[in-house]
């Protein structure tokens, strides 16, 4: 329906003026507040039972461990998507 392909942003962006915009905070919430987050609470548990580690270290540990992980998602997202659409 509409010829500019991309994410949740653009589409509501085209549709509505503002809920486009809350539409584009919530992105940003989404991939940077949740990594940190996740890697605060992460921290702190792994903390509760390994209490020996610094909270420091295990901040780093997990803040490269989601964001390989997450790179590691974009590049199988961008592997499959060569087979798309379907012929």
């Amino acid at each position: 329906m509409y010829p500019s392909a991309g994410s949740a942003y653009t589409y509501v962006a085209r549709k509505f003026t503002r809920p486009g915009y809350l539409t584009g905070w919530a992105m940003v919430m989404d991939y940077i507040l949740n990594p940190l987050i996740c890697t605060i609470i992460c921290s702190k548990l792994t903390q509760n039972i390994l209490p020996e580690i610094p909270y420091w270290a295990l901040a780093i540990f997990y803040a490269v461990f989601f964001s390989t992980d997450d790179l590691g998602g974009v590049k199988t997202s961008a592997r499959s998507m060569r087979f798309w659409p379907p012929e």
